[in-house]
């Protein structure tokens, strides 16, 4: 389990908690993974995009989440 600086987390949680997310699945220090901008959305921004690219990795849209098993 990697600790999360809370200051940061409070200042725009749910990009925050999002990066901290990717860093944790990714086996990354929270610093590596950049948090998007307050108004954008975490999981489309393009430093994640650009992240995840230099991976050989990327995220995939689910047309029915709450379907999705």
């Amino acid at each position: 389990m990697r600790e999360v600086d809370l200051d940061a987390v409070r200042r725009w949680p749910e990009a925050t908690t999002f990066a901290a997310c990717v860093a944790t699945i990714l086996e990354l220090p929270p610093a590596a993974v950049a948090v998007a901008k307050a108004g954008e959305d975490p999981a489309t921004s393009w430093a994640l995009s650009r992240l995840l690219g230099g991976m050989g990795l990327g995220l995939a849209r689910i047309a029915d989440p709450a379907s999705f098993s």
